[in-house]
């Protein structure tokens, strides 16, 4: 019987949205294979998983990102074939227990839009991209947008990036007593400035139905800070806008399953979650143009300028009056494209 590879995780982002999911789905691959004796690194709230007595663990503190996490990460990544980090936060200097080192940059958002942030915090963010891409020998990617984007930055990369698109479980859209008692548009995601949530409320006030609600499954906190040209907007809006906070997979599938249509007005997308998980459920979708998103929908859905707030209303009007129509039938074609099987198995080739 050969020896199991060691691989080392750093699974503080676990519980996270977008990049948890990611990991949460691509950790149980790598646990189910029997390929490897993994460490995952990470917080006590890890205890409570299922698989968590398969692994062994390593309490980290550490906030991903902070600069602490540099020293605290080199001392406590034990002995390993690889060291595996599913962000671009990979340490800048080898931790030097640790073998080869792999990591995932979903995308470089911040590079790209660099007017939104201060100098300091791009340049932070640039020094951890150049040394992950340097340090590592390989670096996965999630779509060939985010490819093209990172090698526009870091052209050294070229030969280590692997593509590795996320999926959607085949048993995603099974849920049972999922009725909801009024009409709504759904948005699903955080509400960062780059998600554009604001174009779906300045069409609000736009579309005929002046009834129908927009269900916002995000936290409403942050939203504010970071928009506030917003606030008289929303508040007009009243009780049509609802924001869930933090919600469980039950919930959010219940919400996807009565949607009158699910929009995802993203500025910038590495690849759009989302716009798979809402393909599950067979209903419109209505999404940017933008980015990633159109290798994920394909031909299977409708797209809009995220910056034409009159398209996006108009198109909302269409939707629901039935006279822009969906097949379906592509929904499943599209769908069969990304899955967490085929991510796994390139994980699975990847590290080792």
């Amino acid at each position: 019987m050969s020896k199991k590879i060691s691989l080392a995780v750093d699974c503080r982002m676990y519980s996270m949205s977008g990049i948890g999911t990611y990991l949460k789905n691509v950790l149980l691959g790598l646990i189910n294979s029997g390929k490897y004796e993994l460490i995952c690194l990470g917080y006590r709230e890890l205890g409570a998983e299922v698989w968590f007595d398969k692994v062994r663990f390593i309490e980290v503190k550490s906030r991903p990102l902070h600069p602490f996490e540099q020293v605290e990460i080199f001392f406590k990544v034990p002995r390993c074939d690889i060291y595996f980090t599913p962000h671009f936060n990979t340490p800048w200097i080898k931790p030097w227990r640790a073998g080869k080192m792999i990591s995932t940059i979903h995308d470089v958002y911040h590079l790209a839009n660099p007017a939104q942030y201060n100098r300091f915090l791009l340049l932070y963010i640039r020094m951890l991209i150049w040394f992950t891409v340097r340090n590592t020998t390989k670096v996965f990617t999630v779509s060939h947008f985010s490819e093209r984007e990172i090698l526009r930055f870091f052209p050294h990369a070229k030969d280590k990036l692997v593509v590795s698109y996320l999926g959607v479980s085949g048993d995603f859209d099974e849920v049972s007593d999922a009725d909801v008692d009024f009409k709504y548009l759904l948005y699903v995601g955080n509400v960062k400035p780059h998600k554009n949530v604001q174009a779906i409320l300045q069409a609000m006030p736009l579309i005929a139905d002046k009834e129908i609600k927009l269900v916002i499954v995000g936290k409403k906190d942050g939203f504010y800070s970071q928009n506030t040209d917003m606030d008289p907007l929303v508040s007009e809006l009243g009780d049509r806008v609802i924001f869930t906070g933090y919600i469980d997979d039950i919930t959010l599938k219940k919400y996807y399953r009565n949607a009158s249509l699910f929009i995802f007005p993203s500025k910038y997308e590495g690849f759009g979650l989302p716009v798979l998980e809402a393909m599950k459920f067979k209903i419109p979708i209505l999404a940017s143009d933008a980015a990633a998103i159109p290798e994920v929908g394909g031909e299977a859905i409708y797209y809009f300028d995220p910056c034409n707030i009159n398209m996006l209303a108009g198109m909302i009007d269409e939707v629901l009056s039935g006279r822009l129509s969906y097949n379906y039938g592509l929904y499943d074609e599209q769908i069969g494209r990304f899955n967490w099987e085929k991510t796994i198995d390139i994980h699975l080739n990847t590290l080792t």
